[in-house]
């Protein structure tokens, strides 16, 4: 799934309120295949398609969830890396000088702790 999610995501979020009979018309009659898409999305434009007001209130409210989920999951991933490669694991060992910064992150994860035996 992509950042924005796509419109498996506004399926799902259809579906958490109880709402996926609409579907194809927020799709097709107002164009919403992406939950950053709802940010041009009015209210009346929902009751224009035959949405009711508890509806709709309750789909912009998940909409906005799942919006700062995803945020802050993608947040997240960029602060912290999800794993690391045997390259540069080799590379980050391979020769005289060590790169300490990178061993701190390969070897340590999160922590930036200096092996006892890499200390000359």
């Amino acid at each position: 799934m992509s950042d924005d999610g796509g419109i498996e995501c506004v399926y799902e979020v259809l579906q958490d309120v109880q709402l996926e009979q609409f579907l194809t018309r927020i799709r097709d009659d107002l164009q919403v295949t992406r939950l950053s898409h709802f940010d041009h999305v009015q209210p009346e434009d929902l009751e224009r398609i035959g949405m009711g007001r508890p509806g709709i209130r309750r789909l912009l409210d998940s909409v906005k969830k799942r919006k700062t989920q995803q945020w802050r999951r993608n947040l997240l991933t960029r602060l912290i890396p999800v794993g690391t490669t045997n390259k540069q694991t080799s590379a980050a060992g391979s020769g005289a000088k060590r790169n300490l910064s990178t061993d701190c992150l390969v070897n340590a994860g999160l922590t930036c702790l200096i092996q006892e035996k890499d200390v000359v």
